[in-house]
């Protein structure tokens, strides 16, 4: 598969968006993990030795399979701001999404998702890892209630066999 090309969100933005590179890789694992450690409530419920050491190959075994968009800024692609982990299979699945804290309600996250080709409303669309302010904070009302055809759906990080009925 082609990597898509460097997206311009918008000629006002600061923002561009392109392909992730093997050196983004370290700041998507490490920011993943964190976020799936601190911020859901399965995550805080597991030492944190448990929790990394099971969490880690599954997110590394995503990364090997998924497609990764970056969004950077548009004078400098090594400076990122954010970035989407996602596939497309039976149904469109986002594994991750995730904004640095200093660029967060500055339209990245729907950027990405739409630079991924995902439908604007979200229709249909799996959601894998979530974080806290992601499902519901108390700024803003929860994934379900601003995308209802959205799903979480922590099953489908996991590339089950399927069976012939299925």
């Amino acid at each position: 598969e082609t990597p898509p090309p460097m997206v311009e969100p918008a000629a006002s933005s600061p923002f561009a968006i392109r392909p992730a590179k093997p050196e983004d890789a370290p700041l998507i694992l490490g920011t993943w993990l964190e976020q799936a450690f601190r911020e859901t409530p399965w995550g805080r419920r597991v030492r944190a030795r448990e929790f990394f050491a099971g969490h880690r190959p599954i997110v590394v075994r995503i990364l090997e399979r998924a497609r990764c968009l970056i969004a950077c800024d548009r004078q400098d692609p090594d400076t990122i701001a954010g970035y989407i982990v996602w596939e497309q299979r039976e149904f469109p699945t986002v594994q991750m999404v995730y904004t640095k804290k200093a660029y967060r309600r500055m339209g990245i996250a729907r950027a990405l998702c739409r630079a991924a080709g995902l439908p604007e409303d979200l229709d249909g669309v799996r959601f894998t890892h979530g974080t806290r302010s992601w499902f519901h904070s108390k700024d803003s009302p929860g994934l379900e209630a601003r995308f209802p055809g959205a799903v979480f759906d922590p099953y489908a990080a996991f590339d089950f066999p399927r069976s012939p009925k299925e």
